[in-house]
């Protein structure tokens, strides 16, 4: 939980919603969520002001993250 959020500190995300698992066997639960996943961890789902959800396979950079933010939204 305290690298957690550190790392949503970090990249100030803080206010984002995030989810976190308390069960160590998370396998089952994100078959059960995303029917594409095939194991690859860390996983990400982004979502659009339209709740659309990307999913990504592998960690993310800052710049990753900020390429995708200024799609979503130039504004920033």
């Amino acid at each position: 939980a305290t690298e957690i959020a550190s790392t949503l500190a970090e990249y100030k995300l803080e206010k984002a919603e995030s989810w976190v698992f308390a069960d160590s066997f998370s396998e089952r639960l994100y078959a059960s969520v995303d029917k594409k996943w095939r194991g690859e961890l860390p996983r990400t789902y982004l979502f659009d002001r339209t709740h659309r959800a990307e999913a990504r396979s592998g960690g993310l950079s800052a710049g990753q993250l900020g390429e995708w933010l200024k799609v979503v939204d130039p504004q920033l």
